[in-house]
Formats: structure tokens, C-alpha cells, sequence
């Protein structure tokens, strides 16, 4: 479902109402006039809302572009809790959303939705910057090097007091303030609005892919593509179907959403940081 979509249907219902209403005048049936305006409020109210308000818990819905398949989760801050997860208390990496699930449960909430985070080395270190709960867990990585991770412009995804932002690595180090989660990755799918200049659009390499866009400081998306798909599709994804001024991928084949009922949720199930959306029980 795009919002494009929404946004006609939006008018359709619109007009039908301006047409009940104005027939209803007409014939001079004010009581009845009143009924429908009240009904007009509560339609065009339900056409507005965001699938992340939903009963309160993230969902998932499916989108179709260009013959491929996607899954997308909206997250409004002024909501939702977004926090993100490594490591146990002891130490020991939590590493699966299952495990996830109980370290939440043992604090006293209750896990709606998560997600991986960015990409991470064979040690389960994240590559680049980790930030949980304002204490930096991994530093800024701005070395050069092979794969993902180092196609540059690569970038940051964080909240602060200002709400959500992606950001490029470069720009991180200038900032005065720590951020309350930030997460790295690489490569930027979409920059300020347009598509990151090194993806092709020929390029044939199809794999899996995740990766979180904003569309506001307070509106986040996260996709994970159900086929195998190009950076550059994926990128389209984010800004043309997404509405996202912003997008970084995050990962790769091992990418999963949980609870994920058209997917697999734990995958390999083996992961570093993970994205993490909680409410009290």
C-alpha cells in the first residue's frame, strides 16, 4: 500500500461525502446532514492514519514495485519506543530476536516489533558506530575498505532530542552532543532526497536487503525486501514508494523482522545490534 494510494482514496470518500451532504440540504434534512458531517470526521480521520498507529503496535504491511516484493514497518516516535539492543547484562551478546524477546520480557515490557541494526564483523562487533541508551558501545568507522559497509557515502542512523535522522559518517565527528541511539552502516541509499550517485541502475547484483529510511524526525520506515533486489531498487523503494528524504541500508541475507508472519523471523538468527520497539506490561 503507498500513501499515493491512500491519498485517492481519501478524495473519493471526500467527494461522495460532499455529495450526500449537499443532496441532503437540498431536500432539507438538517438532522440527517448532522449525522453525516459527524461521519465524515471519523472517515477522513481513519484515512489519515498512519499504519504505525494501528491498536498501538507496529505493522507490517506488503508492497509490490516493480514486480518486486517488500515488506514495510512505520514507526511514529511520538508513539513508540525505538530502542537498540547488543548486549546482556553480563556481557554475552543477546544475538537472536527469541533471545531479544526474553531480556525484554525480564525488564517488565513487552517486545512489539524489531529489527536488525547495521552491519556488523565475524565477531559480532558492529563495524561502525553503536550507541545504546546514550553510551557509545562502538566507535565511528571512517577507514576505507571492501564490501557494504565502506560504500561511501556510507551513513548514520540516530535519534536525538530532535527525533530521527540519517546522517553521512563523515558528519558524526562534528557533533557536539551525544546522540540517545545511533547505529552505522553503509552504503546511504538516498540522500537528501535523491539516490546515492555510486548505486547503478544496471547493476544485476540481487541479494536481500534491509534498511531504515525518515520520513520525518518523528516518522521512521523500516523495508526488508521479501525478493532479491538491486541497491539502486532498493533505494527507489525508499524514496519513491516510501517517501523517505533519507534512507540507509542496514543489511543483508541474514536481515529479519520480528514477529514476521509472512517470514522467517530469526533466520540464521544470529545477529549484533538489533532495533527494538517495547511498551510496559
Amino acid at each position: 500500500m503507498s500513501y499515493g494510494n491512500e491519498n485517492v482514496k481519501l478524495v473519493s470518500i471526500t467527494a461522495l461525502i460532499k455529495k450526500q451532504v449537499v443532496g441532503r440540504l437540498r431536500r432539507g434534512r438538517s438532522g440527517t446532514v448532522l449525522a453525516i458531517a459527524v461521519l465524515s470526521l471519523a472517515l477522513l480521520q481513519g484515512c489519515k492514519r498512519n499504519p504505525a498507529s494501528s491498536a498501538g503496535q507496529p505493522q507490517i504491511r506488503e508492497v509490490s514495485v516493480g514486480g518486486r516484493r517488500y515488506a514495510a514497518v512505520d514507526i511514529l516516535l511520538s508513539q513508540s519506543k525505538l530502542d537498540l539492543y547488543w548486549k546482556k547484562t553480563d556481557g554475552s551478546r543477546i544475538g537472536t530476536f527469541g533471545n531479544l524477546n526474553d531480556v525484554v520480557s525480564a525488564s517488565g515490557k513487552r517486545l512489539l516489533f524489531a529489527a536488525n541494526a547495521g552491519i556488523f564483523d565475524p565477531n559480532f562487533t558492529p563495524l561502525g558506530l553503536f550507541v545504546e541508551d546514550r553510551q557509545t558501545l562502538a566507535p565511528l568507522n571512517l577507514n576505507s575498505g571492501s564490501g557494504n559497509f565502506f560504500l561511501k557515502p556510507n551513513g548514520i542512523f540516530l535519534i536525538d532530542a530532535d527525533g530521527a535522522a540519517i546522517i553521512e559518517s563523515s558528519v558524526y565527528s562534528k557533533r557536539t552532543t551525544l546522540p540517545r541511539l545511533a547505529t552505522q552502516s553503509g552504503p546511504l541509499l538516498v540522500i537528501n532526497g535523491q539516490i546515492n550517485p555510486q548505486l547503478s541502475a544496471d547493476s544485476d547484483s540481487r541479494k536481500i536487503r534491509s534498511g531504515v529510511g525518515v520520513n520525518s524526525a518523528d516518522h521512521i520506515v523500516f523495508a526488508l525486501s521479501r525478493d532479491r533486489v538491486t541497491f539502486f531498487e532498493f533505494a527507489s523503494l525508499f524514496r519513491d514508494e516510501l517517501h523517505c528524504q533519507n534512507a540507509l541500508y542496514l543489511d543483508g541475507e541474514i536481515s529479519g523482522f520480528y514477529p514476521d508472519p509472512a517470514g522467517t523471523s530469526d533466520h540464521h538468527g544470529k545477529f549484533a545490534g538489533m532495533f527494538a520497539v517495547t511498551e510496559p506490561k
